[in-house]
């Protein structure tokens, strides 16, 4: 007995889902759905009825908007910089994607372009955080990998950034991840070798700066303590006027500045009257 009226009631809600269809002209062919709800009547031996409760939902559905819609008015907000209203309108876009079962990749775009919003409110942490769960949706969106990378950036987080950049510079060439690498990598120098040798963080001293973000000069610098004459071995050396701060006491290879390449020469002696 419950079986057949559950399967009555079941015909019922699909004749009500018919003429919704039939009534504001859904379907392609019309006269045939017509016929279609006819024979059904008929076979159910039921008179025409007013909207079920099938029928509102389906009304109401019909009234949201799609989730591509929430996104362009997401990214219209973005352009008027109201970016708590686009925030609004992205997660409006997240939603409702999740409600049809939309795509991932899609879904993946507003997570992004969410983050763009948060970001400008100064939440990059959270930024960051949807970035993650885009690149996890779509591990091809190249563009949410290299916002987040330049999210992790923001933050310092330069280690995370360059293995990003690289990686995806290994898929697919790019301007993005070769500055992406190469800005990163000399921060990650500089910092490398200010570890090793506290002295030489000298950021007032633009010369300096230069120097210590060369992977040349990085490379020769971790096998400085290895040798035992250093500033002998270098006297010619991009990093020669790092070794006089290294190594003060042998202030008497200011005698031989004429020896010295000119290029050394300038930055050593400029260094030599700050001390």
């Amino acid at each position: 007995m419950q079986q057949t009226q559950l399967l009555l009631k079941t015909n019922e809600l699909v004749l009500k889902h018919l003429k919704y269809l039939s009534q504001n002209k859904l379907t392609k062919n019309n006269n045939e759905l017509q016929l279609v709800i006819s024979h059904l009547q008929e076979i159910l031996n039921m008179q025409p009825q007013p909207s079920s409760e099938l029928l509102d939902i389906i009304y109401y559905n019909q009234q949201k908007l799609s989730s591509e819609q929430y996104k362009d008015q997401g990214n219209s907000a973005m352009k008027a910089q109201d970016y708590t209203q686009a925030i609004l309108q992205y997660t409006q876009a997240i939603d409702q994607s999740i409600l049809l079962s939309e795509s991932k990749q899609l879904r993946s775009v507003y997570y992004a372009n969410r983050a763009s919003a948060l970001k400008n409110l100064n939440k990059v942490q959270d930024g960051i955080n949807d970035l993650k769960i885009a690149v996890e949706l779509d591990p091809g969106y190249e563009k949410a990998w290299l916002r987040l990378a330049q999210f992790y950036e923001h933050i310092n987080n330069y280690q995370s950034a360059y293995n990003i950049y690289l990686k995806q510079n290994t898929l697919k060439q790019s301007e993005a991840t070769l500055d992406g690498i190469d800005r990163t990598s000399k921060i990650i120098r500089k910092a490398e070798i200010i570890r090793l040798f506290p002295a030489l963080d000298l950021e007032q001293d633009p010369k300096i700066n230069e120097l210590l973000q060369r992977q040349s000069v990085y490379n020769k610098l971790i096998r400085i303590k290895d040798i035992a004459n250093p500033m002998e071995q270098y006297e010619n050396d991009e990093i020669f006027p790092l070794l006089v701060i290294l190594y003060p006491e042998q202030v008497k290879w200011y005698d031989h500045l004429d020896e010295i390449a000119d290029e050394v020469k300038g930055v050593f002696k400029d260094l030599f009257k700050k001390k």
